[in-house]
This record gives structure tokens, sequence and C-alpha cells, in this order.
């Protein structure tokens, strides 16, 4: 016999059909594909001697509690398939070299704000920003311990002059209402920049309408001209970089058709396998090659002694899956039997499902799977 299973439901229901091996016709269609009904249907059919599966667990307990004396056999074709599965995405991880980009630099929150108020310091007519930048490196001097005295012979200024800028005169004096505004919500705007918002208008939305995009654009020009080039070369080290990944990686069939040992599938030069992929080849290739019955007798037993020992740990779990099912897939080497009859019974089902549209019950299902004539 052989047993596989459906959806009825996919994802929710799944039921479970078995069919006979020597006539290839299915002689039930079970509500369940584990569990007690499946433990019921068996244990009413002790004769049966040699029973084809999947790796599913749940049909094993099943059948280990109901039948255990019968031989189980397990599919060839799905042991290749998990196996494949399991190496390719090993060998496209080792294949992949290591990300080389690069991120996008942002200024700190100081540095930022250094800069706009350069940028404001800076705007207005010339005589306001001679005043402006004339009071500031006064009021510097004057912190330094300077006398008004020596401030105007270090400026080349009168002392007159030095008084007049400096005395009851605060820095908003000499500004006009755009640095006055920009002046007063320049740690707001580093911090929004320096949190990585760098273009104008994304600018002004995080500032919710309190500067205007001309405002914004004045006064951060110089920073955003400094990161945009910055960005740009970024850009172009991480297209080179994706460039150089995409000319050394493999397809999955590639991979596929390498890891079954396709002679007709040649790596070119840059992509010849490391150490560690070409014995995870060698052991799949080898795995392959003792499935379908090319081995000498104990070959299974030394290949999961030696995959066991791997350095790759999918490969290792997966090869103590393969030692729990070791008689079972010992079986499935030794007798020429496989699930293939019980996939081909589920594939009719899908095609009377389809002509059902899914509107009749599970008993009308079962009744033309097994009373259908053909």
């Amino acid at each position: 016999m052989g047993i596989d299973d459906f959806a009825w439901k996919k994802g929710h229901i799944y039921m479970s059909v078995v069919v006979d091996h020597l006539t290839g016709k299915p002689v039930a269609v079970l509500n369940e594909r584990g569990g007690e009904t499946v433990e019921q249907w068996f244990s009413k059919n002790p004769q049966i001697q040699y029973i084809t599966r999947d790796r599913g667990p749940s049909f094993i307990e099943a059948i280990n509690r109901s039948i255990p004396n019968a031989t189980q056999i397990c599919d060839r074709f799905h042991l290749i398939k998990n196996m494949i599965d399991t190496a390719t995405l090993q060998v496209a991880a080792l294949l992949k070299k290591p990300s080389k980009c690069l991120y996008h630099q942002y200024p700190t929150k100081e540095e930022a704000e250094d800069m706009i108020l350069e940028a404001i310091f800076h705007m207005g007519k010339a005589q306001h920003r001679n005043k402006l930048q004339t009071y500031q490196k006064s009021l510097k001097l004057k912190s330094l311990g300077y006398t008004i005295l020596e401030i105007a012979n270090e400026l080349g200024k009168t002392t007159r002059q030095i008084y007049l800028i400096m005395h009851n005169r605060k820095l908003s004096s000499y500004m006009n209402p755009d640095q006055k505004l920009a002046l007063k919500h320049t740690q707001e705007l580093a911090g929004i920049i320096s949190n990585g918002y760098i273009d104008v208008y994304a600018i002004a939305k995080q500032m919710k309408g309190v500067l205007g995009t001309a405002l914004i654009a004045k006064i951060t020009c110089t920073l955003r001209k400094k990161y945009k080039d910055n960005r740009r070369q970024v850009r172009q080290t991480n297209r080179k970089v994706k460039d150089e990944n995409e000319s050394c990686k493999l397809s999955k069939a590639q991979i596929r058709k390498l890891l079954l040992g396709d002679s007709s599938n040649t790596l070119r030069q840059e992509d010849q396998p490391s150490i560690q992929i070409k014995a995870l080849v060698d052991l799949c290739r080898e795995f392959r090659s003792i499935i379908n019955g090319k081995g000498q007798v104990n070959d299974l037993e030394k290949w999961i002694l030696k995959t066991k020992k791997s350095p790759n740990k999918a490969l290792r779990n997966f090869a103590y899956g393969i030692a729990k099912e070791k008689e079972a897939i010992q079986a499935a080497i030794d007798i020429p039997l496989s699930n293939g009859r019980a996939e081909g019974t589920v594939n009719k089902i899908k095609g009377i499902k389809r002509q059902m549209y899914n509107r009749a019950g599970i008993s009308l299902l079962r009744a033309k799977v097994l009373y259908e004539s053909g």
C-alpha cells in the first residue's frame, strides 16, 4: 500500500488516500492525515506487509502504533527533494559575497547646527552682515578678557564703533525677520537633519510649516550640497558592489544541477566553489547515488556518520533526520517501490475537486475517488 495526504481545504483540513500498489487503485479515503482515523484503518488491515509514504511524522506515528511489523518504505523522490532544498540554500549562502555596501552619512546635530548658524549669519545685506560679524567677534573677544580698545585694534575699528555695536545691544538687533525666525528654530532644524532628512520639502514637512521652503533652502544650502555629494558617492559604490554580486550569483536551477551532478553544468572560473561548497556538493551527489541504489552495503550508514561531522549545520541536521528513518530509507534502496501511485492519485483527486468546484461534500468526493470507473 501507499499513503499520501491532500488538502480538502488548503491550510485547514487535510485528508489521506491509501492506494494499492498491485492494482494502482485507491482503496480508502480517510478524513485525517494522521491520528485515530488512520490508525483504525491500518489496525483493521494487519495483512499489509509493505507501505510507502513520504516523510510526514503523522503517518510514521500512525503506522508505528497500528502495524509495527509492516515494512515502511520512504519515498525516494521526497528524500532527494528534501536534500536538494536544504543544500541549495546553503550553496547560495556560501556563494554570496560579504556585503560591502555603504550607508548614507548624515551630520550630527552639533555639526548641522554650526553650519545652519553660519548660513544664518551670512544672510541679508552686506551692511547687516558686517555689523553682525563684528558683533559676534566682539562678544567672543570680550569673553576672552579683551578690553574695548584691544577689541577695536584687533578688528580694525574705532572704540566708538565697538562701543555702539556692543552697548545695550542684542544679537537680534542686527538681524532681519528671516534670520530671527531661522535662529529661533535652529536646534529643531538641526535635530531633523541629523535624523536623516536632507531634502528641502521633507524638512519643511517635518517642521510642519513653521519655516517656508525658500528659507530652509537658504540656510541649508551649504549643508545639503556637502552631503549630496556624499550620497552620490555612496550610490555609485553600492551600484558597483551590487553588479559584482550579481555577476557571481548562480540561479537555484544552476545550483540544483550542480548538486545533482549534471555534467553539462559548468561554472565560470570566478564562480568556482570554495572548499566548503565542494564538500557539500560531494555529499549531496553521494547521497543521491546511494538512494538510487548505486552504492554498496552500509553506504548509507557511512554517509550519515560522515555528514554528521560536516561543518554545515543545515546538512548535519538533515543527516540526523535521515538517521531517525534509516530503516525506511534502507528499504527504499532495497525494494523497488515508490509512493508514485499515491502521488498520482492525489493529482487525480485535485482534478475531481476542480470538477466539483468545492460545492459537494467529502462523501461525494470519496465515492468519486473509490468507485468511479476507469
